[in-house]
C-alpha cells in the first residue's frame, strides 16, 4: 500500500496500527495484512449527528442494466 499512496511503510503501519487502536479499523486476522472498517463506528455519536451526516453523503448515479430490476 505505501508506494501507492506515496508513503514510507513506517508511516503506513504506523497509520494503520493507530486506526486499530482507535477502534476504526479491525484486522482480520492475525498475520494476513487485511483490515475493514468497523461498522459499529458509523452509528457512535447522537441522532442530529448520524442525520447530519447521511444528509452530507451523495448517492452514487444508477444506471439500470439489461435484466431490469430485481424480482422482475
Amino acid at each position: 500500500m505505501a508506494p501507492d499512496i506515496f508513503a514510507s511503510t513506517t508511516t503506513v503501519k504506523v497509520a494503520l496500527a493507530r486506526l486499530v487502536g482507535l477502534n476504526i479499523l479491525l484486522k482480520t486476522g492475525p498475520r494476513s495484512g487485511t483490515y475493514q472498517l468497523n461498522p459499529r463506528r458509523f452509528w457512535e455519536g447522537n441522532k442530529a449527528s448520524q442525520s447530519a451526516a447521511c444528509r452530507q453523503l451523495n448517492a452514487p448515479p444508477i444506471t439500470p442494466d439489461e435484466q431490469g430490476p430485481r424480482g422482475n
